[in-house]
């Protein structure tokens, strides 16, 4: 009896996994500014969508991309350049959902000023871009002036050295938390803009979509770059 029941239940499970393999949840709205989910691979760290990446002695980084769909075009973009492929490229492999790429960050516009690296994937038959990465990388070891900072995301504290991000829902609080008083030198734009300070412990809302934040030590001179982004759904993807 119990053989014939654990049967019975495989069978059913396969059958919802096979139904979901060809229904489509609903389709990607190109307005609508959706959760970062490009998987991105470097050496043995692998990040989901977003993160920090480590510093790296050899001045490059052999990152590996993989989308959640086809990539029938990719742009990796900075503050300073616009690299884009198509899929012919001998760099896109496994299904055409993965993709090579060699970053070599220029230390001048890139490094000292924290670049953002937005990496984006393009599927043809769907509007806009497929699936979006936000990274950035942790240039505090190069001698860059980093501040350190206790960041909470998603109820998760996090100690980072003198870059750090936070990808969450649009509306929900984050917390960066220094070890001396800071200001808050430069925000992208009007609507990013957070009151107060100086202050050891900023408490925020998430704003919707991109805002870049560099917080300054005035004793010290030291600095630390923040990149809050507040997406607005979670894209559901058609299996295939």
């Amino acid at each position: 009896m119990r053989l014939l029941n654990l049967t019975i239940i495989v069978g059913v499970l396969m059958t919802l996994i096979s139904c979901a393999s060809f229904v489509g949840v609903k389709d990607l709205d190109p307005t609508v500014f959706y959760k970062p989910d490009i998987t991105l691979k470097y050496k043995d760290y692998q990040f989901g969508g977003w993160g920090v990446l480590p510093y790296s002695k050899d001045n490059f980084y052999d990152i590996e991309i993989e989308a959640a769909g086809k990539i029938d075009l990719i742009r990796v973009s900075t503050n300073s350049r616009l690299d884009t492929d198509e899929p012919h490229s001998r760099r896109v492999f496994r299904n055409g959902k993965k993709y090579k790429y060699r970053y070599i960050p220029d230390y001048d516009l890139e490094v000292r000023l924290n670049s953002l690296i937005t990496i984006e994937t393009f599927e043809a038959g769907l509007p806009g871009r497929h699936s979006v990465g936000l990274y950035m990388i942790d240039y505090g070891p190069r001698g860059v002036d980093a501040l350190p900072a206790i960041t909470k995301c998603n109820a998760r504290a996090k100690s980072m050295d003198g870059v750090s991000m936070c990808v969450t829902k649009e509306g929900l609080y984050q917390q960066l938390k220094f070890k001396v008083e800071v200001e808050l030198m430069t925000n992208s734009k009007k609507s990013c803009a957070i009151v107060g300070g100086p202050k050891k412990v900023w408490l925020f809302k998430t704003r919707n979509r991109i805002c870049e934040y560099t917080f300054l030590d005035l004793e010290n001179g030291l600095t630390h770059a923040h990149l809050s982004v507040g997406y607005e759904d979670v894209a559901v993807r058609r299996y295939k």
